[in-house]
């Protein structure tokens, strides 16, 4: 089942939110065991966060 997504009018909420997920994706651990599929997961899940607030 996928991930449910409210709509929220508080831009605020929305922008913290969509901080919080990004900092979480940016943060480097286990660096010795990134490779091109690590870090092109991480910017999809970058991207669909940025679409969620976009939309």
């Amino acid at each position: 089942m996928g991930k449910n997504i409210y709509a929220t009018l508080d831009l605020s909420l929305s922008l913290s939110h969509f901080q919080a997920e990004v900092t979480k994706l940016l943060e480097l651990t286990n660096v010795r065991e990134w490779n091109g599929g690590v870090i092109k997961e991480r910017e999809q899940k970058i991207r669909d966060a940025s679409l969620v607030l976009a939309g």
